[in-house]
């Protein structure tokens, strides 16, 4: 990766605060902060970024978070664009760990997809801004690459493994969205329907269920499980 202006004198900044030489026109160079790590500063833009989106994100405003100058910031992390890099490398990092768990292929499949709904509901805004910032394709490529191998260690044809791979993506990207929604009202349950849309003649017991609100982890798991056996008799059928 091309090294931006920004980077370069952020590296310069550190490295003559770490030698004790001059910094830029002449002035005492600026030591190491202390009290303020590299990661309580990802952990302040992680926080902004998901209360009020990627926009609001500037140096300055973390910096406040933290109660210290902007400089500190800087020297740490380097400028707004290193910022985000560390904050895509920490997140791919997380994405890395995912890994399929269990003996049979729909036990092992669905954990990685579990794994990675549970990634995506842990940090929403953090994936957006990784649309944002070019880095989607290469951050799930890992995971996309052990669903791959899963399905074809299933005995599934390269058209079939495509297909599921495509189901599954599409699968994790509608519950994605549901999550965002549910996440900014603060709950797990959603409300598909009230007393006014129902039949009039509807028994009372079939009306309470009916109108009720859905716990959306149960409604994952059952639609996960239904999808990937599905996928899975693809191959079955040859």
């Amino acid at each position: 990766m091309t090294e931006t202006a920004g980077e370069r004198r952020a590296q310069q900044s550190r490295e003559a605060a770490k030698s004790g030489e001059p910094g830029r026109g002449g002035e005492p160079a600026r030591r190491e902060p202390q009290g303020i790590t590299a990661e309580m500063i990802l952990d302040a833009a992680v926080k902004i970024l998901e209360e009020e989106g990627h926009a609001a994100v500037t140096m300055r405003r973390v910096a406040g978070d933290l109660g210290v100058a902007p400089p500190t910031v800087y020297w740490h992390v380097g400028n707004k664009e290193a910022l985000w890099a560390r904050l895509m490398d920490r997140l791919e990092q997380d994405l890395r760990c995912v890994q399929p768990v269990g003996s049979t292929p729909a036990e092992r499949i669905c954990s990685v997809v579990r794994g990675l709904h549970q990634q995506l509901r842990r940090s929403p805004a953090l994936h957006a801004l990784a649309e944002v910032t070019g880095r989607s394709l290469t951050l799930y490529s890992p995971s996309q690459s052990v669903l791959v191998a899963e399905f074809q260690r299933a005995g599934m044809s390269p058209r079939q493994v495509g297909f599921a791979l495509h189901n599954l993506l599409a699968f994790s990207a509608s519950f994605f969205y549901v999550d965002v929604f549910l996440l900014k009202e603060g709950r797990r349950t959603h409300h598909f329907a009230g007393p006014d849309a129902l039949a009039p003649e509807l028994d009372p017991d079939t009306a309470a269920a009916v109108t009720s609100d859905a716990d959306m982890d149960a409604v994952f798991e059952f639609q996960l499980a239904g999808l990937v056996d599905s996928l899975l008799a693809l191959g079955d059928d040859g």
